[in-house]
């Protein structure tokens, strides 16, 4: 009985002392980006519940200047003992000219989740919404705002082969859909 109590404070202890050498959200830093990526910096830490998303500039200064062009870049880190695991991410840019850009992320890239993400070009769209083409299940993005660009993301826990992106209004009009077809990625 006393060695079961021994073992059980043992274990407790560990397990206390692990969860306090966890990573916060907060403590993500450039220097942790730059082992994974090359990176002119981190611009906003998204908490998911068992990791982080990381919008991080991508570096195409020659860009920057131009108003028909839009980029984003996104990574999922996990948090390990005194540190953070990159799983996988994504970035894209280019000349849009409306609606969203639009990326997605399969499941077994991030392991946990899918990901879809991207740029939102036209400054009246206040939401997104994905609806999963063989489910019906429907999902609504986070919207945020980066460096005068508002970036958007959507969590599914499954794969969406595919699916339909509607953008709506502050009214509620839908003023934009984008069908996301990524049905070859598992052929």
């Amino acid at each position: 009985m006393k060695r079961r109590f021994i073992v059980i404070v043992v274990a407790v202890m560990a397990i206390l002392i692990y969860q306090n050498f966890m990573p916060e959200p907060s403590e993500f830093t450039n220097e942790d980006l730059l082992k994974v990526r090359a990176s002119e910096g981190v611009n906003h830490v998204e908490s998911l519940e068992d990791g982080i998303l990381v919008f991080w500039d991508n570096g195409e200064q020659a860009q920057k200047d131009r108003t028909d062009y839009h980029s984003v870049a996104v990574d999922y880190f996990k948090p390990s003992f005194m540190n953070w695991q990159w799983i996988n991410g994504g970035m894209h840019g280019g000349d849009y000219v409306d609606g969203i850009s639009n990326q997605y992320i399969p499941k077994k890239a991030l392991k946990k989740f899918s990901l879809n993400f991207g740029v939102v070009i036209d400054s009246d769209i206040d939401e997104i919404r994905l609806t999963d083409q063989a489910t019906g299940n429907k999902y609504r993005a986070t919207l945020i705002e980066l460096e005068g660009e508002t970036v958007w993301y959507i969590v599914v826990a499954e794969d969406t082969l595919v699916g339909t992106i509607e953008c709506f209004d502050k009214e509620g009009q839908l003023i934009y859909t984008l069908l996301s077809d990524n049905s070859w990625l598992f052929d």
